[in-house]
């Protein structure tokens, strides 16, 4: 599989195929946020955002306040 800095794939019941890719050049990142409905509102659960900088690789989670929950931290 040819991977970019981020890759992202995601099942979706009741798609036919997944949801798959990464950004275009090694200096994009990407986001995905996830929502949830709470009695009949929508909450945004997480924030996923991935970047680089100078060289490092960074994912961080992130709860619904944005308060990073969980990182990632590589080097290109």
């Amino acid at each position: 599989m040819a991977v970019r800095n981020f890759w992202i794939e995601a099942d979706i019941d009741g798609r036919k195929t997944e949801l798959k890719g990464g950004p275009a050049n090694k200096q994009g990142g990407l986001s995905c946020t996830i929502y949830q409905r709470d009695e009949g509102r929508i909450e945004v659960a997480f924030k996923i955002k991935c970047w680089e900088a100078n060289g490092g690789l960074f994912t961080g989670i992130y709860d619904r306040e944005g308060n990073i929950i969980g990182d990632f931290i590589t080097e290109r």
